[in-house]
């Protein structure tokens, strides 16, 4: 039961690019995450107008929020007990598979004046830029989560 409680400091990271990705994209996530909030009102109501299937749109905005926000705590290397720590990678994964999800929804189907990544703030036309953009922070999610994985305990001793 330790495993769950028992908060312990980040195993060393792999390399330090994986180390530096982690701290980049905590900062992207970090703005994305306060402009969202700022702005939550008007994020749900452009979150409406994508028509995700499976989503309205609180239910979007307030996942992307959520899984972001949950992010962090592992983006930072936080001294966190383990369980808490993959929860964390795994909301990583997740909040990148639901942006690639809505962006992609978005360009092909439908036509919306933002995509919303800075919430309300701002109008981001969403197109095949924005495509490479989410794939590209997919990318590097994918670079940190190889890097600072949580579950390499035989490997750090």
């Amino acid at each position: 039961m330790r495993f769950f409680v028992k908060a312990e400091p980040a195993l060393p990271a792999r390399s330090d690019q994986s180390r530096q990705i982690a701290v980049l994209l905590a900062g992207v996530l970090t703005v994305f995450l306060v402009t969202q909030l700022f702005t939550f009102d008007e994020f749900i109501v452009l979150a409406d107008t994508f028509k995700l299937p499976g989503f309205n749109g609180f239910g979007f905005a307030a996942s992307i929020v959520v899984f972001e926000l949950l992010s962090l705590p592992f983006l930072l290397r936080m001294v966190l007990s383990p369980a808490f720590r993959i929860m964390s990678a795994l909301s990583l994964v997740v909040g990148m598979v639901l942006w690639l999800y809505a962006t992609i929804i978005v360009v092909f189907a439908r036509s919306v004046e933002s995509l919303g990544i800075t919430g309300g703030l701002g109008t981001l036309t969403p197109g095949w830029w924005s495509i490479f953009f989410v794939s590209a922070l997919a990318v590097l999610a994918a670079w940190t989560l190889w890097g600072l994985w949580p579950a390499r305990r035989k490997e750090a001793k």
